[in-house]
């Protein structure tokens, strides 16, 4: 303490001598001060240079570079990429479900972003547009005045929150909440599940349930993307009582929406409700059970049996078709 002081009335002395006398402070050796000052002034000019603290500085401008790159290389494209393909998966989606309405209603996947994760999603879509402007991530001398600069702060401080587990933002799913839409094909009035879930009917509690977990199955094989003559691997989709509380006209709707996902389904069901599905299966296996003893019999369906069969079917006849047969009969 005492050196500090004694180096501090220096400064003060010789800011008094140069000001009185006029004299530069450049001067060379012919100013005595000077030349007895000049070898401390050069080594605190020395310790200043090479203290610890200018190395952690120079580290943690690097530091700062290197996050940056690796934000916008690694996390930003990657992200970019991993959210552009939800979205085409999700227009996927929709684009089948319009084809496939349950009980006249039409269903359709929608995101809403979270608000905490909202400056990734932001800087992404900056990143599209102004790529430049990610430069000046973790610079820590934003000017005010820099169009994107509140995202850019925004995304520093949730990045660098110590209270924050990482691992959340490395799945994009986290970013968003996603729903799923019901819309009445006659009045166009639209409900979502989370309004609907426990107040509907058995089928209709049942239907957004298979719509998800089909979905579901089809982002994880990547089936709903395969093109024809392309080879591909299986889609399994597995069911016990499988539909157990639909009609027959919402199985078969069901049951064509995963077709057109590229599912390849197996399932389960009593024999009543063989009829509904006969349309979109290739092999059925019946159990019966008679005492102790089980027998499996096995019949495979040609497209001949399915059209034949699906032609006897009042679920599937016009109004027209269907007075005629019961007119006859």
């Amino acid at each position: 303490m005492e050196r500090k002081r004694i180096e501090r009335q220096v400064r003060e002395f010789l800011d008094g001598y140069f000001e009185e006398f006029g004299t530069s402070s450049q001067v060379g050796i012919e100013s005595e001060p000077l030349q007895e000052v000049k070898p401390w002034m050069e080594q605190l000019i020395d310790d200043i240079e090479s203290n610890e603290l200018r190395r952690y500085e120079r580290q943690a401008r690097e530091a700062a570079e290197k996050a940056s790159t690796l934000l916008r290389g690694e996390f930003i494209n990657a992200l970019t990429s991993r959210i552009g393909k939800m979205e085409r998966d999700l227009q996927s989606l929709n684009r089948s479900l319009q084809t496939h309405p349950f009980h006249n209603e039409r269903y359709s996947f929608h995101r809403t972003q979270v608000v905490e994760f909202q400056p990734i999603l932001k800087i992404i879509e900056i990143g599209k547009t102004s790529p430049e402007a990610l430069d000046m991530l973790f610079r820590g001398d934003v000017p005010d005045d820099f169009p994107h600069r509140d995202t850019i702060m925004a995304l520093e401080a949730l990045l660098e929150d110590p209270e924050k587990d990482f691992t959340q933002f490395e799945d994009y799913r986290n970013f968003y909440t996603f729903e799923i839409h019901m819309e009445d094909v006659a009045t166009g009035r639209s409900t979502r599940w989370e309004q609907r879930r426990g107040t509907g009917s058995g089928a209709e509690q049942q239907v957004p349930i298979y719509v998800a977990i089909g979905a579901s199955l089809a982002a994880v094989y990547g089936s709903a993307e395969r093109r024809a003559g392309k080879p591909s691997g299986f889609a399994l989709a597995m069911f016990d009582e499988a539909f157990s509380k639909m009609d027959g006209r919402n199985q078969r709707q069901m049951m064509a929406f995963y077709k057109k996902l590229g599912l390849q389904f197996v399932i389960a069901a009593p024999f009543e409700k063989r009829v509904a599905v006969l349309e979109h299966m290739d092999t059925i296996v019946e159990v019966d059970r008679i005492g102790e003893q089980s027998r499996a019999s096995v019949v495979s369906l040609k497209e001949k049996a399915k059209r034949e069969l699906m032609a006897i079917d009042p679920d599937l006849m016009s109004d027209q078709d269907l007075a005629a047969r019961l007119a006859a009969e």
